[in-house]
């Protein structure tokens, strides 16, 4: 029995949408993505005088940076050189990785005055290219999503000192990574479908022909996400 048949509808037309292909099309590329420098990143935030969220410590982890091991960064907002490095490792990345950095994350960065749109077309968002659509109300954030795939639980520090704050948005990042690998590593759950082998899903899109040819852009995305908010 195929998944089409005990998942329902709502799975089939999933299946069929541009949604399933984002998650084909980065499982496909994971030999290749080896030798990338992937980063991950998290922003925590801080409401300056006026109101306007900023970022108040980014928190990144690189996976094959020029000349070095794979380690973590650290960038706080009073610290002009942290900026600076941070600026330079988001834009110089092969792959960004983040949890739906479309509407806060991003928005706030501008601010440190990073080339938002270089990095959006190299950003692949985890929450808003898989988990969104097949997470039942009130499942999809990033500590949900990985306490079903057996990762680690999100903690949240409030009025905490900067030591903790930044272990708080290293751990989030470490959740990223987890989330990352079980899709590269061909099996995940949703709340709204179980078990999604990716394999399978693969074949079963070449079987009904609704694998897109062409390779999937982050264009496309940008268009749906920007055609939501303007529902």
């Amino acid at each position: 029995m195929t998944a089409i048949l005990y998942k329902g509808r709502h799975y089939k037309n999933w299946m069929k949408s541009i949604y399933s292909d984002f998650v084909i099309d980065i499982w496909y590329k994971r030999k290749d993505l080896i030798r990338k420098n992937i980063v991950f990143f998290d922003v925590e935030f801080i409401l300056s005088n006026n109101k306007k969220l900023l970022p108040k410590l980014v928190s990144w982890y690189e996976t094959n940076p020029p000349r070095s091991e794979p380690h973590i960064g650290i960038a706080w907002h009073h610290k002009k050189d942290s900026i600076n490095h941070c600026r330079d490792i988001l834009e110089k990345a092969d792959l960004i990785v983040a949890y739906n950095p479309w509407g806060l994350d991003y928005k706030a960065l501008t601010y440190w005055n990073i080339d938002i749109v270089k990095c959006l077309l190299k950003t692949f968002d985890i929450y808003n290219q898989v988990f969104k659509v097949i997470s039942l109300k009130g499942t999809g954030s990033l500590s949900e999503v990985s306490k079903l795939n057996g990762g680690l639980e999100k903690i949240i520090r409030k009025n905490t000192s900067n030591f903790e704050f930044q272990k708080q948005c290293q751990r989030d990042v470490k959740i990223l990574r987890g989330l990352f690998e079980k899709l590269l590593g061909g099996k995940f759950k949703s709340s709204k479908y179980g078990l999604i082998d990716i394999e399978e899903l693969y074949w079963e899109k070449i079987q009904n022909n609704t694998l897109r040819k062409r390779k999937t852009s982050n264009w496309t995305l940008l268009k749906i996400l920007a055609n939501q908010n303007n529902n």
